[in-house]
């Protein structure tokens, strides 16, 4: 559950490596890290709408019995890194943000695709990043959705119970931080 001010997790397994104990399993457990927040929200905004206004239009489709419109592109090279500067931990102090500016850093970009609803509100994002390889060709490293559901609605989210806190440091141990590495295949 990503909440203001915290990240709340209920893991059902995890490699005996990584967690010998078990602690971590069956139990919510929080790390007080704001995922959501970012630091110049204005300049992270202006650089996804430029993104955006380059979609194309691909006609509509029914996404959870709603018919949206679907726009679909890609960004060049430098576009990548433009956005992937903006996104960056370091600018946007916001960590989920900059799991895609590390993306965007390693992988290619194949394919942007984004779902509006009918007032004009974002309702899917698709983000399919492949890795070029060395004798040509790639491979799909990664697919990245946001949904956005209940528009305009009042959301109530559901605080689990906290049996746990890890500190960010740790869960950054855990699972892993810092730059995504290429991997030649």
């Amino acid at each position: 559950r990503i909440l203001h001010d915290a990240v709340a997790f209920k893991l059902h397994d995890l490699p005996v490596l990584l967690n010998p104990s078990g602690s971590l399993i069956e139990r919510w457990t929080y790390v007080d890290s704001s995922l959501l927040a970012t630091k110049d929200g204005p300049v992270a905004t202006t650089a996804l709408q430029a993104v955006f206004s380059k979609l194309k239009y691909h006609g509509r489709e029914r996404v959870a019995g709603e018919s949206l419109r679907r726009f679909d592109g890609t960004l060049t090279d430098e576009e990548e890194r433009q956005v992937a500067e903006v996104l960056a931990k370091e600018k946007s102090c916001n960590p989920g943000l900059d799991v895609v500016a590390r993306l965007l850093n390693v992988h290619k970009l194949k394919r942007m695709s984004v779902w509006v609803g009918s007032h004009k509100e974002l309702r899917r994002v698709e983000l399919n990043f492949v890795h070029p390889l060395q004798r040509g060709g790639e491979f799909d490293f990664a697919t990245l959705t946001l949904t956005l559901s209940d528009y305009g609605k009042q959301v109530t989210i559901d605080r689990p119970a906290k049996q746990l806190t890890v500190e960010p440091k740790v869960f950054a141990r855990l699972f892993g931080s810092g730059d995504v590495e290429a991997v030649q295949r």
